[in-house]
């Protein structure tokens, strides 16, 4: 279906084919995460999105159109899971609950989904040349600290229990390069995370969509 799209924008006169990636594709990488990191997906829905840019990246050419393929890391915001760890630490601690967590050690990088959506926008309708971009922000540290965050944009709601559990596996850690994708767009509006996440509190405490 990626691939009848990809011809489909190619008959409509479109010079550009932008495709949803995912940072999953890379698999477990400790350190920083280039697009020339080697990929070892670990699940389905990973290998999909490989084999289609695999498949995508020979067939553009082929077909006169460039082909982009974002991987995008992690993006948060309203519509997110319901049982990703923004939406679940937000709900718990507004409840007063006790949010159990792992110690919570391994770096991570969160990206407000305003600021995923702007960034692509501008990958999709530039002059980017064809090939795979990290979409990403340019926040990368340990998880304990954003959860913290998020700990304070609940006024201190609930309790945080790191080390409550230990993962059963090695934590995978996210510390995506950007540095390709800045140079094709230039630099963006970063949405900082706690000011981010106190928006999503905020819409939370109106709607109670979380």
């Amino acid at each position: 279906d990626a691939l009848g799209c990809l011809r489909a924008a190619t008959d409509m006169g479109c010079d550009a084919f932008l495709m949803a990636g995912s940072q999953s594709e890379y698999g477990a990488v400790d350190g920083p995460i280039t697009e020339e990191s080697p990929c070892h997906p670990l699940i389905e829905y990973a290998r999909g999105k490989l084999e289609v840019c695999r498949q995508a990246a020979e067939l553009a050419p082929q077909l006169g159109i460039r082909y982009l393929h974002a991987r995008i890391f992690s993006v948060y915001g309203r519509g997110d899971h319901p049982w990703a760890l923004v939406p679940t630490c937000v709900r718990t601690l507004e409840a007063g609950e006790t949010m159990k967590l792992s110690p919570c050690g391994q770096m991570w990088n969160f990206q407000a989904a305003a600021e995923a959506a702007a960034v692509l926008a501008s990958l999709g309708t530039g002059a980017a040349e064809s090939g795979i971009y990290n979409v990403a922000s340019a926040d990368t540290r340990p998880l304990r600290d954003f959860v913290e965050e998020i700990h304070r944009a609940c006024d201190g709601k609930g309790r945080l229990a790191f080390g409550a559990y230990e993962p059963t596996e090695k934590p995978v850690s996210l510390e995506p390069d950007i540095s390709k994708i800045t140079a094709a767009i230039g630099p963006w509006p970063a949405i900082p995370f706690q000011i981010g996440v106190e928006r999503l509190v905020e819409e939370y405490r109106r709607t109670g969509e979380l």
